[in-house]
């Protein structure tokens, strides 16, 4: 909680810090406290714009708060923004499959899986949509990959850059 308090009195001095909601927003959404990183975020982007990690990480959370549709939103956005990060599409996919939007994550699953062959948690939400969508056969075939990764990586598996650590 220092960090929050450090966040807060700094923006309490200085409203015009850049990033500084983003911050805080980030402090929150590091302790679980997701509809508070969502305010942060929303103020953030009124107030700078759409910054490309303000909106992966203002979907990201709203993913985790289990406000899907609304992640596919913002999600989808930071993945046009920033098309290379592994990241934004492995959760674009996640939130896709938990929005019942099953052919669309099979694609962000596939983009993301293109970009980090090795990390597992694609290979999972992607055996989900693929069940969902009556392929079977491929559901089953991504199943074993991932517990092919899974098992060759055991200590990083499930793990992700930055705070996202959920399969």
């Amino acid at each position: 909680m220092p960090a929050i308090d450090e966040f807060k009195t700094a923006l309490r001095l200085d409203p015009a810090i850049r990033l500084g909601h983003y911050h805080l927003g980030f402090a929150y959404a590091s302790l679980g406290r997701n509809d508070e990183a969502i305010a942060e975020y929303r103020t953030e982007l009124q107030r700078s714009g759409e910054h490309p990690e303000v909106v992966y990480e203002l979907g990201h959370s709203l993913l985790e708060a289990g406000k899907h549709e609304e992640a596919v939103g913002y999600l989808q956005r930071a993945s046009d923004l920033t098309p290379q990060n592994p990241d934004v599409w492995y959760n674009l996919g996640k939130a896709q499959v938990l929005a019942g939007r099953a052919a669309q994550a099979e694609a962000s699953l596939r983009k993301a899986i293109e970009l980090i062959p090795k990390d597992p948690r694609p290979h999972y939400q992607l055996a989900r949509a693929l069940e969902r969508l009556g392929k079977s056969e491929e559901a089953r075939s991504e199943r074993e990959r991932f517990a092919e990764l899974k098992k060759a990586q055991p200590a990083t598996a499930g793990m992700a850059t930055g705070r996202d650590h959920q399969q």
